[in-house]
C-alpha cells in the first residue's frame, strides 16, 4: 500500500503575543483536510491527535508550603492539604522517566529552589525533596513570585518538552501582582503552566478573583486549570498530568492513496499543498518533503526539508461553479460500470448524489448542473461500482 503521513496543527493565537498557540484540529476532522500532490488532489483517510512527544522533558514542580496547608482540604473530608499534596506529588515523580530533568520549587513568604535541575533520583532525590518541603510549613502565599521564578528557570532549559505544574491552596498575598506573571508568560515561549487549586471555597472573599486569575494564567500559557476538593481528586489530576506533560499540540494526518515515490532514488523530494476547509473558506500551506522509498508511510517533517530544492509549485485546483449553470467534471480512466458523483460539505457530511449513470470503460467529461447549493466550499467524490477513484474540491461562487 502507498501512503504518506503529515504532522499538522491549525493554530489559534499563533501570532498573538498575549496568548500561546492552541491546536484547533480534533480527532475525526480528517474529512476537512486535503493534500494537492503531484497534480492530484487527495482527501485524508484518518487523523491521530495527542500523540506523546519523543525526546527529553524539563519539568518544574511548584508546591505551596504556606501555613494554610495544615488545614483540612474541606470541612467534610478531614484530609490534611499537606498530606494530600505530598502523596500526589510523590506518586507523580515516581512515574517520571529516569531521563527526565526535574526542578522542584516551594513557596510561602519566599520562594525556594528545593531541588535544582537534575534527574529524579539524583541527590537530593525528588521524593526526599517533597517530604522535606512539608516538614517546614509556615507563612503567607507568594504564589505569583513562585510562578515567575519557575518560568524564568524552565524557559532556559533545552529539552524537547517543557512544562510547569503548580499547586496552591490560597490567594496570592505577597507582591508582585498577576500582571507580572502575564509579562513573564509573554517571554516564555511555548511553556504550558498547569495549576492545581486545592480546597478553594468560592464563597469566601477574594476566592473568585483568585481562581479567575489562575484560569487566565493557564489560558495564556496554553496549560490547564484544575480545582480539587479531596485527596483522591488530587492524585487523579497528577496521574493525568504524568502523561499530559509529554503530549504535543499536533496531529498526524494519513493519506493512503498517494502515488509511490521514485524507486530508482533513495529519497524523492516533493512539493505539495495542504488545505483545510473552515467555515466557508480554505486555509492553505505549501510544504516540501522527502519520501523514503523503503517505508510504507513516509513522515513529512520540517527536518526533511531540502533548502537547495526549488521548483515552481502548482496551485491547488479548485473546481469553481455557479448554481444553475452547466459545468464539466472529468472522470479519470476507469472500468465499465456505474459512475456516481457524491457531494460533501466542509464538515464531511454528504449532501447527496449529484450524478449516477452506467458508463463504458475509459475517460469521460460529464456535464452537470447543480441547483440550490449555498455558496462555499465542498468536496466531490467520484465512485465507480462503489469504489472511489477520484475526489476534488469544489467552490460554489454564486
Amino acid at each position: 500500500m502507498n501512503g504518506v503521513k503529515i504532522n499538522v496543527a491549525l493554530l489559534k493565537n499563533a501570532f498573538d503575543p498575549n496568548f500561546k498557540p492552541i491546536n484547533l484540529l480534533k480527532e475525526g476532522e480528517f474529512q476537512r483536510i486535503g493534500l494537492y500532490d503531484q497534480g492530484s488532489f487527495h482527501c485524508a483517510d484518518s487523523i491521530s491527535c495527542s500523540s506523546e512527544i519523543k525526546g527529553s522533558l524539563a519539568l518544574s514542580m511548584v508546591f505551596d508550603r504556606s501555613g494554610s496547608m495544615l488545614f483540612d482540604i474541606n470541612r467534610n473530608t478531614g484530609e490534611i492539604r499537606a498530606d494530600a499534596a505530598k502523596e500526589a506529588g510523590i506518586s507523580f515523580v515516581n512515574k517520571l522517566s529516569d531521563e527526565d530533568n526535574l526542578s522542584i520549587l516551594s513557596f510561602a513568604n519566599d520562594v525556594s529552589i528545593d531541588k535544582p535541575w537534575s534527574k529524579k533520583n539524583q541527590n537530593p532525590t525528588a521524593v526526599n525533596t517533597i517530604n522535606s518541603i512539608y516538614s517546614r510549613i509556615n507563612g503567607r502565599t507568594a504564589f505569583y513570585a513562585a510562578l515567575i521564578k519557575a518560568i524564568d528557570e524552565t524557559k532556559k532549559q533545552t529539552a524537547t518538552k517543557k512544562a510547569i505544574i503548580a499547586l496552591t491552596d490560597g490567594v496570592n498575598n505577597i507582591e508582585p501582582d498577576v500582571q507580572a506573571v502575564y509579562n513573564a508568560i509573554s517571554t516564555s515561549g511555548t511553556l504550558p503552566i498547569y495549576i492545581v487549586a486545592l480546597g478553594f471555597d468560592p464563597q469566601e472573599p477574594g476566592i473568585t478573583e483568585a481562581l479567575d486569575n489562575m484560569k487566565e494564567i493557564t489560558k495564556r500559557s496554553n496549560g490547564k486549570f484544575f480545582t480539587v476538593q479531596n485527596a483522591a481528586e488530587l492524585t487523579a489530576v497528577y496521574d493525568q498530568l504524568s502523561t499530559e506533560v509529554k503530549s504535543e499540540e499536533c496531529c498526524t494526518v494519513y493519506f493512503n492513496d498517494i502515488a509511490p515515490c521514485d524507486t530508482s532514488k533513495a529519497d524523492t523530494i516533493r512539493t505539495a499543498t495542504i488545505y483545510f476547509m473552515d467555515n466557508g473558506s480554505v486555509k492553505t500551506k505549501d510544504i516540501t518533503y522527502k519520501t523514503p522509498c523503503k517505508k510504507l508511510l513516509a513522515g513529512m517533517r520540517m527536518r526533511d526539508l531540502d533548502p537547495t530544492y526549488s521548483s515552481i509549485q502548482k496551485p491547488i485546483h479548485i473546481l469553481r461553479i455557479n448554481n444553475a449553470s452547466q459545468f464539466a467534471v472529468s472522470i479519470p480512466q476507469h472500468a465499465k460500470g456505474e459512475v456516481v458523483i457524491e457531494l460533501y460539505d466542509v464538515n464531511g457530511v454528504m449532501i447527496g448524489e449529484v450524478y449516477k449513470r452506467t458508463h463504458k470503460a475509459g475517460k469521460h467529461e460529464i456535464p452537470l448542473t447543480i441547483k440550490g447549493i449555498g455558496r462555499g466550499y465542498y468536496r466531490a467524490v467520484i465512485r465507480v461500482n462503489g469504489t472511489m477513484i477520484h475526489q476534488l474540491p469544489v467552490e460554489v461562487v454564486q
